[in-house]
C-alpha cells in the first residue's frame, strides 16, 4: 500500500459495481443525493457504466467509471490515499473489500444480496473478510440474516428509503379505473422476468382463477423483455393470448411506473429470493394493497391481513385464494394500506434513511 496523507472525514468515497436502472444502483445514487445534502463531499466510483450516470450529473455528484472489473492496486492505492470513509454497495465488490481490509480506510459495506448471491460470492471468494475496519450494514432483516449465516460477523441494519410521492389509494383507483373497465381491479407486477422474481407463480396463480374472477381483474406485468428469462416470458406471452385482461409491458422509466402505480389497485410481489422489494415498498407508500411472499424481506415488517397479505413463498393456489379475497373485498380494505402505509412510513421513507445514515457516520 502506498503511504496514506492526512485525509477528510467530510469527503466520502462511494464504490458501485454498475450504473444500471436496477435495485442496488438506483439506493446508492439517492444515498448520494442524500450525503450531499447533509454537506458531505462525496465522490462516486463505479466499476461499470450506466444510464445512472446521467442522475449522478443530474445532481452536480461527482462520478468516475472505472470500467475495469479486475483490481488494478495503483488505482486502489490512490483512493485509499484520498478517502478515509467508503460506502461499498452490494457482494460484487467483495475483491476491493479483500483489498483494502487491515488498512486505515473506515469501510461501510453495504449489504443487499438474496440467498444465491451470498452462496455464490462464499463458493468465489472462500473465507469472509472480517478486519477492525470493516463495518457490515444490511439491507433490511433478511439480509442481516445472511450476513449472519454465510459472513458470521455483526451487522445493522440500515434499509433503504423512497421518496414520498402523490398518490392514488388502492380504492380510489379502483372506482376510477374500473368505472372505464368493466368493474376490474388491476393488479401490478414489476421487476425483471426471472426465476427469482417468480412471475410464473402468479401466472399459475391465474390460470387457477375461476373464470368470473378473471373478469373482474386484470393483470399486468412490467420487465425487461430483452433480458427475461425465456421461459417465465414464454408463460406470461401465452398467457396474455389467453386472457385480454392480462398485459405485458416492457421496462420502462420511473414516472411512468408511477402512473400505472396510479391506476391499480394491487401490487403483487410473488418472489422466492428477494432481499426486500422496492416494488413492495412503493406500493406501500403509495397506499396499495400489497401480496407478497413470506420470503420477501419487507414481510418481516408486515403482518398478514393486517397491513398486507402474506402467501407462502412459491405457493400458486394460496396466491390465488389471496387474489380471491381481494377481488371481493376491494372496497373494505382501507385499513390494509393505511396500515401497509405506517410500515412504510416507520421503515423506509427518507426521513427514516436520512436519520439513520446520520447515526452510521457519526459511529
Amino acid at each position: 500500500m502506498m503511504n496514506v496523507k492526512e485525509k477528510n472525514n467530510n469527503e466520502i468515497l462511494l464504490l458501485s459495481h454498475e450504473l444500471s436502472r436496477t435495485g442496488a444502483p438506483i439506493v446508492l445514487r439517492d444515498l448520494a443525493v442524500v450525503l450531499k445534502e447533509m454537506g458531505y463531499s462525496v465522490l462516486v466510483v463505479s466499476f461499470r457504466d450506466g444510464e445512472l450516470k446521467e442522475d449522478y450529473e443530474k445532481n452536480d455528484i461527482p462520478i468516475m467509471v472505472y470500467d475495469n472489473q479486475d483490481i488494478e492496486p495503483d488505482f486502489i492505492d490512490r483512493l485509499v490515499a484520498d478517502y478515509n470513509i467508503w460506502i461499498v454497495n452490494t457482494l460484487l465488490l467483495w475483491p476491493v473489500v479483500s483489498y483494502v481490509q487491515n488498512t486505515d480506510v473506515n469501510i461501510k459495506w453495504w449489504l443487499h444480496e438474496d440467498e444465491i448471491f451470498f452462496q455464490s460470492c462464499c463458493d468465489a471468494y472462500g473465507s469472509p473478510v472480517v478486519s477492525d475496519n470493516i463495518e457490515y450494514y444490511a439491507a433490511g432483516p433478511y439480509v442481516k440474516d445472511m450476513i449472519d449465516k454465510y459472513l458470521h460477523v455483526g451487522s445493522e441494519i440500515v434499509n433503504f428509503g423512497v421518496r414520498q410521492s402523490q398518490y392514488v389509494d388502492a380504492i380510489e383507483a379502483y372506482h376510477t379505473y374500473a368505472k372505464d373497465n368493466g368493474g376490474r381491479v388491476r393488479f401490478v407486477d414489476i421487476g425483471s422476468i426471472s426465476y427469482t422474481k417468480a412471475q410464473n407463480v402468479l401466472v399459475d396463480a391465474i390460470k387457477k382463477l375461476p373464470d368470473e374472477y378473471i373478469k373482474q381483474s386484470e393483470f399486468i406485468f412490467i420487465g425487461d423483455v430483452k433480458g427475461a428469462d425465456t421461459n417465465i416470458l414464454d408463460s406470461i406471452v401465452r398467457l396474455t393470448v389467453r386472457y385480454d385482461n392480462v398485459k405485458l409491458l416492457d421496462s420502462m422509466p420511473q414516472d411512468d411506473i408511477y402512473r400505472i402505480y396510479d391506476s391499480s389497485s394491487v401490487v403483487v410481489v410473488p418472489s422466492i429470493y428477494e432481499p426486500t422489494s422496492a416494488v413492495a415498498v412503493e406500493g406501500l407508500m403509495k397506499k396499495k394493497v400489497c401480496i407478497c411472499s413470506d420470503i420477501c424481506g419487507v414481510s418481516y415488517y408486515l403482518k398478514d391481513n393486517e397491513s398486507a397479505y402474506i402467501f407462502p413463498s412459491g405457493d400458486s393456489q394460496a396466491l390465488a385464494e389471496k387474489i380471491k379475497y381481494v377481488i371481493d373485498n376491494i372496497e373494505l380494505l382501507a385499513d390494509i394500506y393505511e396500515s401497509g402505509h405506517k410500515v412504510y412510513e416507520q421503515n423506509y421513507s427518507m426521513e427514516c434513511f436520512v436519520t439513520t445514515w446520520k447515526a452510521v457516520l457519526e459511529k
